[in-house]
């Protein structure tokens, strides 16, 4: 625990200098200038001296603990609304997040990274390019066997005329969105579900049933037959109408683009510091392609792109990354250091009985449960030892759950059971 918070403490500025992912004397565009002797100097005193490491193997097991943390959340957001990563696409903007997307979405399993044009300020591009839209959510009771429609209907079209007013009063035309977040009567928690933009009837009921069951079921992996479904909250979204963007082709072509130059850059594992072609975004053309690893440089940011990564712009100056090579594995190479690969598989466990914890809670129908996390949640080996524990839950399960399981592992035949059981 000791070295993992004197890793956060670095930071990840310092480690990325010492790797070689930033030029200290470019940084910020020269504007904001790092002592890079500095900061070597920073990662030898905190944490070369205290873990018997080299100052390489120090930054990278800092580096991997930044990028588990990040993929960890990411995983639980995914989990908390029933999504799968492996399908999905990265967009990493910020002044860091080019730099560590190949490693992070390689811990998710994401295969796909877009970085967007001026990466560096994207919140700010995007609270610009955004449409004009209000939401109001308010509360209304009823359920789907005894459904209020004369209320419902009330409700939304004077919630509609409200965001109205606010969002739209020269009568544009608009986006509508309608939504009622549904839950199991009991529960705590609500799923959004989407409704029909106009009056509700009869025979909408069976459709917004089976939508709240796919939900349910996307999120939690089954559902509870027979459970009164209720409406506790609506919501309805009014967004300013605006043309639609092209859509973005993916440009043709294989051009290899010049490099302005080299950096000693550290990927993990072996084989320490490598040239590394170092080319400058600006430079770049529509379907440029970059097939070996490679830092990509601009002012505010930088785009690493780690082995096994090949690099693509496309026809609207995007950078695209793929993976190409299912079997390189940089990101997740030894550390050379048995405590940091620990404080990394540790850290993994931790997420994935966080994971388990947030899903109890957000499915449970005992106040207890959700108001209190009074559970527990953990890992436990095929013979009954506990291997992780959750933080959410109450410390008085700690050491009954870790016996208790044991007991249970023993009395009942470990051939009897098979995934999925409860």
């Amino acid at each position: 625990m000791t070295q993992h918070r004197l890793a956060v403490d670095i930071g990840g500025t310092f480690t990325d200098i010492v790797l070689g992912d930033i030029d200290a004397s470019s940084f910020a565009e020269g504007e904001l200038r790092i002592d890079e002797n500095a900061a070597h100097a920073a990662v030898t005193d905190a944490l070369c001296r205290h873990l018997g490491l080299d100052p390489l193997a120090a930054a990278h097991g800092t580096s991997q603990m930044v990028n588990e943390n990040v993929a960890n959340a990411g995983r639980v957001h995914a989990a908390e609304r029933g999504a799968a990563l492996t399908d999905r696409t990265l967009i990493a903007f910020g002044g860091n997040g080019p730099l560590h997307a190949t490693r992070v979405a390689e811990k998710m399993g994401v295969s796909r990274i877009i970085i967007p044009a001026d990466p560096g300020v994207g919140s700010a591009m995007g609270f610009l390019y955004a449409p004009v839209s209000y939401e109001i959510v308010p509360s209304f009771h009823t359920t789907l066997t005894q459904f209020d429609f004369a209320g419902a209907n009330r409700q939304l079209d004077g919630m509609t005329s409200e965001a109205q007013r606010v969002a739209n009063p020269d009568n544009a035309p608009v986006v509508q969105t309608r939504t009622a977040y549904m839950r199991y009567a009991g529960q705590g928690h609500e799923i959004e579900v989407e409704l029909p933009v106009r009056p509700l009837q009869p025979d909408d009921l069976p459709a917004l049933a089976r939508a709240y069951d796919q939900a349910y079921r996307a999120q939690f992996k089954r559902t509870v037959p027979g459970m009164q479904i209720e409406i506790m909250n609506w919501a309805v979204r009014i967004e300013c109408g605006t043309d639609p963007d092209p859509a973005v082709q993916a440009a043709t072509g294989n051009d290899r683009p010049n490099p302005i130059g080299t950096r000693s850059i550290h990927f993990g594992g072996q084989q320490g510091c490598p040239e590394t072609p170092v080319y400058q975004r600006a430079k770049l053309r529509p379907g440029d392609l970059i097939e070996d690893p490679a830092l990509i440089v601009e002012g505010q940011t930088s785009t690493l792109v780690d082995p096994g990564f090949a690099m693509r712009v496309d026809s609207d100056h995007n950078l695209v990354l793929t993976r190409e090579a299912k079997d390189v594995r940089l990101a997740d190479a030894p550390i050379r250091d048995g405590t940091l690969d620990r404080q990394l598989m540790w850290n993994r466990l931790l997420a994935v009985v966080e994971e388990q914890a947030q899903a109890l809670i957000r499915s449970a129908f005992c106040p207890i449960v959700r108001e209190c996390g009074d559970i527990s949640a953990g890992i436990f080996g095929q013979h009954g030892r506990m291997l992780a524990q959750a933080v959410t839950g109450t410390p008085g399960h700690i050491n009954t759950m870790a016996s208790g399981v044991e007991k249970f592992v023993a009395a009942l035949s470990k051939s009897s059971m098979k995934p999925g059981d409860i």
